[in-house]
């Protein structure tokens, strides 16, 4: 079985072009797909690229579609 690799925060943030201040209030208010390696509000935040992929391609696809 193959580890998949998660990106952090900062990895993110360099990835999107945005502050990691701005991808934490993104995952705060459940704007971005992640996962959270607690079971509580605290913990590494980790974000599946796959997913991430996916979340900017349906962002792509709505804005195309609102012009």
């Amino acid at each position: 079985m193959a580890v998949q690799k998660f990106l952090t925060i900062e990895e993110v943030a360099e990835l999107l072009r945005l502050k990691p201040s701005t991808v934490y209030k993104l995952t705060a208010r459940r704007a971005i797909p992640f996962l959270r390696l607690s079971d509580g509000t605290k913990g590494k935040i980790l974000f599946d690229p796959a997913e991430l992929e996916a979340w900017l391609q349906s962002k792509r696809k709505r804005a195309i579609n609102n012009i």
